[in-house]
């Protein structure tokens, strides 16, 4: 199975770099590597040898870009990931193994965030319960479900509405993901 990833990144030199280096090192490769940045110098951009796209939407948390990196990929599943992320070295793997087994148009997985209050989050298809990292979104889905910035809640939102209109989901129990 291919799997395509988008970067959104916006002003973090070093978050970026770190970001790179953790899905260099994923155990399971991916097909597609764009980054979807804003807010940095083009002599930075130059030494990045995957494909950088420049954006100029500095407001969004990254959703307009998210929108059009999951219509341009050609992967059979893609993830969208922000520059502060965390992710575990074997995260493609068991999102692919998932998405193998049940060919789900969403897989998504359990992950900790830094809100002491709710540090560890028992991911649900549903608003305030994921966010885009922890996900993995099918190219059907991508291609058919418009991704709209709604601000904040933009990645429940955009859930809550899959689930409605009958896309299918699919959860790795295993944490395999932090969120800053």
């Amino acid at each position: 199975m291919q799997i395509s990833l988008a970067i959104v990144s916006h002003e973090r030199e070093k978050k970026l770099i770190q970001m790179i280096g953790q899905w260099e090192e994923q155990t399971y490769p991916i097909s597609e590597f764009r980054i979807f940045a804003s807010g940095y110098d083009d002599e930075f951009l130059s030494k990045i040898k995957h494909e950088v796209i420049k954006c100029h939407n500095r407001k969004d948390w990254g959703h307009e870009k998210r929108a059009e990196a999951m219509k341009t990929f050609n992967g059979d599943y893609i993830v969208c990931s922000s520059d502060d992320d965390i992710y575990l070295y074997h995260f493609l793997d068991e999102m692919n193994k998932k998405a193998e087994e049940t060919k789900a148009d969403i897989i998504y997985c359990n992950f900790r965030t830094w809100n002491a209050s709710q540090n560890y989050i028992d991911a649900k298809p549903a608003r305030r319960f994921i966010t885009n990292g922890c996900m993995m979104l099918s190219k059907k889905i991508c291609l058919e479900l418009p991704y709209i910035s709604r601000g904040y809640s933009s990645d429940g939102l955009f859930v809550d509405e899959a689930v409605q209109k009958g896309y299918t989901t699919a959860k790795v129990d295993e944490c395999l993901f932090f969120h800053y």
